[in-house]
């Protein structure tokens, strides 16, 4: 079976959750077959954190906190995904209401 494209799983994260309700916000457009996904969690509208996914040693996508343990103030987290779209201007940065947005995308993958 073939990689599934950046651009399908981003779609059929954002079709999951509009079903359950989550609001969910690409900010930034990245390669459509295989930008890396940043994923911005708000916590309390104040605090986030911050995913990226990546391949484990064992083969399996996975969706790691590179932004710390605990939930950083906003602004924190902004200048940490100016750093990697600098970085990598094909990544996608999608923005998604509490940890069932998290979880709508570790279902998929």
């Amino acid at each position: 079976m073939g990689k599934l494209k950046t651009q399908h799983l981003v779609n059929a994260a954002m079709r999951l959750a509009d079903q359950e309700l989550i609001g969910f916000y690409v900010t930034k457009k990245g390669d459509p077959d295989s930008g890396i996904i940043f994923i911005e969690c708000d916590v309390d509208g104040r605090q986030s954190m911050l995913y990226a996914r990546a391949m484990s040693f064992e083969g399996v996508y996975e969706y790691t906190a590179i932004s710390g343990e605990a939930p950083r103030d906003r602004h924190d987290i902004a200048a940490l995904i100016e750093r990697e779209v600098a970085r990598d201007q094909d990544c996608w940065v999608i923005s998604v209401e509490g940890q069932k947005g998290l979880q709508i995308f570790e279902q998929i993958t």
